[in-house]
């Protein structure tokens, strides 16, 4: 088994836009929705942190929350750094800026 520490920089390194979910957070569906329509590229990916076995999934959102600052779901990252918190995010889609950073990070 992966600690949480190998799984976020393993995930991270090898996609330079990933995202962290819960599946039903409206935050995170919405950002979803918002990649899908920015980056419209197939290559972003994403793990559903519910999908975990309980202690798993618990520990990993807990090292999320220690590593970025942000302590809910969603997290993006984009080549390997984390975004900022949803309000953040939404504020850089809003502004424009976020579909330039989602580009600049997949290449």
């Amino acid at each position: 088994m992966s600690t949480p520490q190998q799984i976020v920089a393993q995930k991270t390194a090898d996609n330079p836009v990933f995202l962290f979910v819960i599946r039903g957070c409206a935050n995170c569906i919405a950002l979803k929705r918002t990649i899908d329509k920015e980056y419209r590229r197939s290559g972003y990916k994403f793990m559903e942190l519910d999908k975990l076995p309980g202690m798993e999934s618990t520990a990993l959102m807990d090292y999320l929350k220690e590593i970025t600052g942000v302590d809910k779901q969603p997290w993006l990252f984009l080549k390997g750094k984390c975004l900022g918190k949803y309000d953040d995010i939404e504020k850089l889609q809003r502004a424009g800026e976020l579909k330039a950073l989602l580009k600049e990070a997949g290449g």
